[in-house]
C-alpha cells in the first residue's frame, strides 16, 4: 500500500449494492417537518445555553 487510506466501496456505489438501500426522494413529508422543528427548537435551546 502507498500509506493512504482505502474503503471497501466508494460512496457512490451504495445504490449499485442496493437501490433501496438510499433513496433521496424517498423520505417522509411529516418526518422531515419533524426533523425541521426539532432542529430549529433545538438551535434555540443551545444558544439560550451559552448566554
Amino acid at each position: 500500500m502507498s500509506g493512504q487510506a482505502t474503503y471497501a466501496s466508494p460512496p457512490c456505489m451504495a445504490a449499485e449494492v442496493d437501490p433501496t438501500y438510499f433513496d433521496p426522494l424517498g423520505t417522509d413529508a411529516q418526518q422531515a417537518r419533524d426533523v425541521v422543528r426539532w432542529r430549529r427548537a433545538e438551535r434555540t435551546r443551545l444558544a439560550g445555553l451559552r448566554v
